[in-house]
């Protein structure tokens, strides 16, 4: 979308509203039409915050705007048991992952039954005893199990105001549930009151029942989705130019959920959800070698820190009530996770000109697009050799004499002469280090004057690639020789995050140890 704003020369928010499916529309006619307007999540994550310019490190903002379909199986059942004393069981097969799910079913109960939250306990599942559910996940537990506790909380409150209607011969129009009982109009009667006078013992429950089908609802739920699960988001993002490093100090993620019930349990699943849109936007990446995964431990696989996701956070949560879930609710969660990634590439996009479509947008990548597409890094040296040309030259093709003088180059294994090498290539930067594996191709000599070698590698435990073309030339001057060295240097991998300053730095000093050898070696010969 911002790709085509820009041919155009619109405002990319401006595009979408001018061009996104409305309340009720269809994006496919074998799918339910559209339940949210997407232009008013828009609006409030545009009017969350504006950003600001910083200097160089040019900070910039995108949006995206996604809609997603979570599963529908309208299939689930519950059971919810209140007692004399007041308190309440609520029995469901979802599991309890950390989402929040109990706590939502035990706040559905309270509020249907009208009695406080800490009265209420959600029992563990066990599908041994918990009533048929199919299934926990697809963001389906707050519409679907909710209403079926909804259902059951209903039916246990029918059976208590039946009993009411019935020892105290009073119309079922004039009771109400109030905290602790059931109100008459003119008196409370405690639940422990009415199970003494309906059962004359001092103790019992009523036991509701509730099932959602495809046909509930007058069969309002068997159509797909049951619910769009919608969010906008809005990143502001500050790059640094010399490593590529994204820095996100703000985001701002909007989202229809119909109706809010444990507002805490909401925001944490709409952030949550936006984290994990961070971490395969910027971090999370999976690297095989033979079909095996290298990097599959806890610590190679990269996932935002605390310190990763954006210090300043705005959820906005629009409540419209209509959802198909208890009190108009819609299921969420999964929906924040969609608009970070394109969020962060249009702010990219925005800023630099520049689009990433491959995730994640590791600070490698973003520095070769920055560099306008150039492949390689370039570094250059000369020094001034006390030798002559013809001394100097058999130096450098002298394969024991001139690997003793590169820095972290061991084990060299000569093929061909002047044809092709191995060695092993050991490097520290920054806290990386890395072994690589080489083979050296001798591209093309002109003796004694010019040699040209290439070689490539990989590291395996950080997965760097190694790509280096060296120009390496013998000048004659009046008093010796002057070696000039052109590299070219091309680094893919966990090497290439740190950074062009941090690497050259690094080679500057192997250029500095190189020159500082070869002449010990030229003046001991």
């Amino acid at each position: 979308m911002d790709n085509v704003a820009a041919v155009i020369g619109m405002d990319p928010a401006e595009f979408r509203l001018k061009n996104l499916a409305a309340r009720g529309e269809r994006t496919r006619p074998d799918l339910r039409a559209l339940d949210m307007d997407m232009s008013e999540l828009m609006v409030r994550v545009t009017q969350s915050f504006a950003s600001e310019s910083q200097g160089s490190n040019r900070r910039s903002r995108g949006m995206a705007v996604a809609a997603t379909d979570p599963a529908n199986t309208p299939i689930a059942n519950a059971i919810v048991r209140l007692k004399i004393d007041g308190s309440i069981l609520v029995s469901v097969s979802s599991i309890e992952v950390g989402q929040g799910a109990h706590a939502t079913m035990a706040r559905i109960a309270a509020q249907t039954l009208k009695q406080p939250f800490s009265a209420v306990s959600t029992l563990r599942a066990d599908t041994a005893v918990a009533p048929y559910d199919w299934g926990t996940g697809a963001s389906r537990s707050t519409v679907v199990v909710g209403l079926s506790v909804e259902n059951a909380a209903l039916d246990a409150a029918d059976q208590i105001l039946d009993m009411v209607v019935d020892v105290w011969e009073l119309p079922k129009e004039s009771l109400s549930l109030v905290e602790g009982g059931v109100s008459t109009g003119s008196e409370v009667l405690t639940f422990h009151q009415i199970f003494h006078r309906t059962l004359g013992v001092d103790s019992g429950e009523v036991v509701g029942r509730g099932a959602i089908t495809p046909r509930s609802k007058k069969g309002a739920l068997a159509e797909s989705p049951l619910f769009w699960e919608t969010s906008a988001g809005l990143a502001e993002i500050v790059v640094d130019e010399d490593t590529g490093e994204i820095h996100a100090p703000r985001y701002a993620s909007a989202a229809d959920v119909g109706r809010v019930i444990d507002r805490v349990a909401a925001e944490g699943q709409d952030e949550g959800a936006a984290a994990m849109g961070f971490g395969h936007a910027l971090y999370e990446q999976l690297e095989f070698e033979d079909g095996q995964p290298l990097n599959a431990t806890p610590i190679d696989y990269m996932i935002p820190r605390i310190s990763d996701v954006p210090p300043v956070f705005d959820t906005i949560l629009i409540e419209n009530g209509d959802g198909p879930g208890p009190g108009g609710a819609k299921g969420m969660g999964e929906g924040a996770i969609l608009p970070v990634a394109p969020a962060i590439a249009n702010a990219l996009f925005s800023a630099y000109g520049v689009r990433i479509t491959d995730l994640p947008m590791t600070p490698e990548k973003v520095w070769r697009a920055l560099q306008r597409g150039s492949e390689f890094m370039e570094f250059n040296m000369s020094m001034m050799v006390p030798a002559t040309p013809g001394d100097l030259w058999k130096t450098l093709i002298d394969v024991p004499s001139i690997s003793s003088c590169i820095p972290g180059c061991e084990n060299v294994e000569e093929i061909a002469p002047l044809e092709s090498y191995k060695a092993m290539v050991k490097q520290k930067i920054g806290p990386f280090k890395v072994e690589v594996p080489a083979e050296i191709v001798v591209e093309s000599v002109t003796e004694p004057s010019h040699v040209r070698t290439r070689a490539t590698g990989r590291d395996k435990f950080t997965g760097t690639r190694l790509a280096v073309i060296l120009d390496v030339s013998v000048i004659p001057e009046d008093l010796g020789s002057k070696l000039t060295v052109d590299a070219k240097v091309d680094i893919q991998g966990r090497l290439a995050s740190m950074g062009l300053g941090v690497i050259k730095r690094r080679v500057d000093q192997n250029f500095e140890e190189f020159e500082t050898r070869l002449k010990s070696l030229l003046g001991a010969a």
